[in-house]
């Protein structure tokens, strides 16, 4: 249906926009003031549960108890493809932001910042560990933002 493939582009699009300015503005205003409110990924989320709807009932059994063929069939059509990019976009970017956010309050190097978010907005579980990694190695002081 057109509308996954227009959420997919759209949603696609407007999570780049907030990526890029976590990663290569991050000391800028209105990034933090955007990054700062957690109604930045509601979006995101919304629409998954949104889209999701008309599958709810396919899908419930399916994660209650799943089988890999029956998943692999869900995500080889354009409408499970699109739900699952709107799922991963939206919790990558809530681990973004609170990367992020955090980083900031405990006032990380920009630069060290900027693979460790590229990690996270493309594989976000390794970026989480790196930064926590880092994080902890660092052993960076709390400030008030």
């Amino acid at each position: 249906m057109i509308v996954y493939r227009i959420s997919f582009t759209i949603f696609s699009f407007l999570v780049a926009i907030v990526w890029a300015a976590m990663i290569f503005a991050p000391r800028w205003k209105k990034t933090h003031e955007m990054v700062s409110s957690l109604w930045l990924v509601v979006p995101f989320m919304l629409s998954y549960a949104i889209l999701e709807l008309p599958y709810i009932t396919t899908a419930i059994p399916l994660f209650a108890n799943p089988k890999l063929p029956k998943i692999m069939e869900l995500l080889g059509t354009e409408s499970g493809a699109s739900l699952a990019w709107l799922h991963f976009i939206a919790a990558d970017l809530f681990v973004g932001r609170w990367i992020y956010l955090d980083s900031r309050k405990h006032n990380m190097n920009v630069w060290l910042m900027i693979p460790i978010l590229c990690f996270t907005a493309l594989l976000c579980p390794l970026g989480f560990i790196i930064y926590i990694v880092v994080r902890g190695v660092t052993k960076p002081q709390a400030q008030m933002v």
